[in-house]
């Protein structure tokens, strides 16, 4: 379930980036490295798992989901501003954001595997 709703996600973020020349030189500010954007992207995802499997009134779930994603921004030390800038970063970056991807894909099914016992 999280590799088709993670390649889902990866489908819509790479065709929602826009391309213009010029646009990349834009301040980005303090963008979020590889590895801090996976793990960001981690939550960002078992968040929105979290919300689709919940039976709740609309009202509730936008409560519910301000409350993940304020926690997520404490969590990951960031804003949600800085998320913004950094995704935009990185949709101008296609090459590093498919390999953060691939790192998400990677952990949540490393998260959704059973771990034998060794």
């Amino acid at each position: 379930m999280f590799k088709k709703i993670g390649l889902l996600v990866v489908i819509i973020f790479l065709f929602s980036c826009n391309t213009k020349k010029g646009s990349a030189t834009v301040d980005y500010g303090k963008v979020l490295n590889h590895s801090q954007m996976t793990d960001v992207l981690v939550d960002v995802y078992l968040i929105e798992a979290t919300m689709l499997n919940m039976v709740q009134e609309p009202n509730n779930l936008k409560q519910y989901k301000k409350h993940y994603y304020t926690y997520l921004y404490k969590k990951h030390q960031i804003n949600h501003q800085q998320f913004l800038k950094s995704m935009e970063y990185y949709c101008f970056h296609t090459k590093e954001l498919s390999q953060i991807y691939i790192d998400v894909i990677n952990h949540l099914t490393a998260m959704q595997t059973p771990q034998t016992e060794q």
